[in-house]
């Protein structure tokens, strides 16, 4: 889908709030995002279980926390590329990139969350308009092309009020906040800087 950066997270949560009986990856850019997202999601308790994933926690944090997602039928599991490759989870049924991955091998391993073992997975990338075209034509050279889906103005829910508020109430959480936003700008800004040195 192709999300205004502005209306990622209303589409995050509107996404989760319509899955709550699914077992769910979502990714993120960065540890940062990561550690916002889910302390803000948990404070507006979407009614499923949440986890989060970076490669900022403890070994046995991680550990902990892969073992409760494995166990778990219905979770919803924030997490940056390093559970993208090489861990097998049983049974996920959604891969949500909410962020455009790197390359489209980085979309190949995280799409790879789910369907595994002969089982039926489904996947869901946002992307910004800005992202859309060159990222489109990327995965359309390794044959890969995604069917473009629109979501219903019905189905549509903004938590921008109730995020601000929450901002408004929690010095920590505002300052989460800001910092997840400057590392995601850096994850977009900095790559695509040296391609034109």
């Amino acid at each position: 889908i192709e999300v205004p950066l502005c209306d990622k997270l209303d589409i995050l949560f509107s996404f989760i709030k319509s899955h709550l009986k699914a077992k769910i990856i979502i990714f993120l850019s960065s540890s940062k995002q990561v550690h916002f997202v889910y302390e803000t999601f948990r404070k507006m308790q979407p009614g499923i279980s949440l986890l989060h994933l970076h490669g900022r926690q403890k070994q046995t944090a991680r550990t902990e926390t892969l073992v409760k997602f494995s166990r778990a039928q219905q979770v919803c599991l924030l997490a940056t590329d390093v559970v993208a490759r090489g861990i097998d989870f049983p049974a996920v049924d959604w891969v949500v990139q909410a962020d455009c991955p790197e390359d489209a091998d980085t979309y190949i391993h995280r799409v790879g969350r789910s369907a595994r073992y002969g089982k039926k997975g489904k996947s869901l990338i946002m992307l910004t308009p800005q992202e859309c075209q060159a990222f489109l034509a990327r995965l359309k050279s390794r044959h890969i092309e995604p069917e473009k889906l629109t979501i219903k103005q019905s189905k549509k829910k903004s938590i921008k009020p109730q995020l601000q508020s929450l901002l408004f109430k929690d010095p920590e959480l505002k300052y989460l906040a800001q910092k997840a936003f400057i590392s995601y700008v850096k994850s977009i800004y900095i790559p695509v800087s040296y391609t034109h040195l």
